[in-house]
């Protein structure tokens, strides 16, 4: 079997977003720890297998690989298997894709340690783990999806949309101060380009006046 298996599932929320308009690089790391828990989980290392052991697996390191942007309203689905198993350590590969259409939008390559708890320093994995992990282990041909391989497209996200964003995620669309719509203006103007009366005639559609 490929070993692959499903992990997580979520959506992309406009405060999960940056100012480029494209979820930011922190919520890729708390989605695939979603994936992470759950594998786990399902290698037989959840919180109560960590006390009846007194060891589990805990990052040794992570390597993340960005592939596609991810616009707010994104649904985007994890995928989790293992890559090696060492004598202490394993390669867990999680990789993120995009429900809708499909692309892969980003991977991660965690290098895991057993460790006991008590002493505090790495382990031997037993014999009886290690088979428990073989139905989670990837085949070598079924790492690297080819889309993986095509250098990332720039979402298709107009300095417009890129503006709604900031309104949306910094709160300001409903704020009538003038001094706390001044930073929205100077995003556009400075940022994307906009025309400084256009940006308060777009205020002013929703209710909003700059002048």
């Amino acid at each position: 079997m490929s070993g692959w298996t499903e992990t997580a599932r979520a959506v992309v929320y406009p405060w999960h977003c940056d100012h480029l308009g494209h979820m930011n690089v922190q919520h890729y790391v708390g989605m695939f720890d979603v994936g992470a828990f759950h594998f786990l989980s399902m290698l037989g290392f959840g919180s109560h297998d960590m006390h009846d052991r007194g060891a589990t697996l805990v990052d040794a390191q992570h390597t993340i690989r960005f592939i596609r942007e991810q616009p707010p309203g994104s649904l985007v689905r994890i995928e989790s298997a293992i890559t090696r198993i060492g004598n202490k350590s394993l390669d867990i590969r999680h990789r993120m894709f995009n429900t809708e259409t499909g692309d892969l939008a980003a991977t991660t390559e965690i290098v895991m340690v057993y460790f006991d708890l008590a002493t505090r320093k790495s382990i031997p994995l037993t014999e009886a783990l290690k088979a428990g992990m073989a139905d989670y282990l990837a085949d070598p041909g079924d790492l690297d999806p080819s889309t993986e391989r095509i250098r990332p497209e720039p979402a298709k996200v107009s300095n417009w949309d890129r503006l709604e964003a900031c309104v949306t995620i910094l709160g300001y669309r409903h704020v009538h101060q003038r001094k706390r719509k001044m930073p929205i203006c100077i995003v556009g103007v400075m940022e994307y380009g906009l025309d400084p009366d256009d940006i308060a005639a777009w205020f002013a559609t929703r209710g909003d006046n700059l002048r």
